[in-house]
């Protein structure tokens, strides 16, 4: 006669419970993960930007010529444009537009002069500017002349200095005082700034008004 063997295992009680934690531990993970999430995009994006306008600014001075760095809806073409009536967030490109004495006029001479392109932001990342009067033909741009220093204004019209990055999260402070936006300002020397601390982000004396 064989000894007879003891079956073990979960209870159904037993299994209902792990479950029950098991959905607990999931319903805190995916919203914190989303977070992460976001928060690395909008990283990413407002990161590349300030690494576009930084390129503008050094080939500006290393080549002593203008470059400009403008919207561009046909950025991928071997000779892009600025775009008309065009918004940076669409894409962009970093070209020499002039050699001085000669002023910038937003005109890409020729494929070679296109030192950088950008494709549109990823979705979900809104970009505001806090310039007003039109820049020249629509588009939006920002110019450095040979001394780094950027154009404030090009026949009549407004440079964009402070550009607002925001998402679905809006003005939201996501920990320890970050902000879930960022605020990118060209100061005038031409540095960019990258402000991440919710009370500058969404302070009055940003611009663009924020998230």
């Amino acid at each position: 006669m064989q000894p007879r063997t003891r079956q073990t295992g979960f209870s159904l009680i037993e299994l209902l419970t792990v479950l029950l934690i098991a959905g607990i531990l999931l319903s805190m993970a995916v919203p914190a993960m989303g977070q992460f999430m976001d928060s690395n995009r909008m990283a990413a994006a407002t990161n590349e930007f300030s690494t576009a306008i930084h390129l503008a600014r050094s080939e500006a001075v290393k080549r002593r010529a203008n470059v400009s760095m403008c919207a561009s809806s046909d950025w991928s073409v071997e000779t892009p444009s600025c775009s008309a009536t065009g918004e940076i967030r669409e894409g962009w490109i970093i070209f020499v537009d002039s050699t001085p004495p000669l002023a910038p006029n937003l005109n890409v001479p020729n494929a070679a002069s296109v030192l950088y392109r950008h494709g549109p932001l990823q979705e979900g990342i809104n970009l505001s500017l806090a310039t007003t009067t039109a820049a020249i033909g629509g588009s939006e741009f920002i110019s450095f002349a040979s001394t780094g220093f950027p154009f404030s204004v090009l026949a009549g019209n407004d440079g964009a200095f402070n550009f607002q990055f925001c998402d679905h999260r809006g003005d939201k402070d996501i920990g320890q005082g970050i902000a879930a936006g960022r605020w990118v300002q060209v100061t005038t020397t031409g540095r960019p700034q990258l402000h991440r601390n919710r009370a500058e982000v969404e302070h009055v004396n940003n611009p663009t008004g924020g998230c």
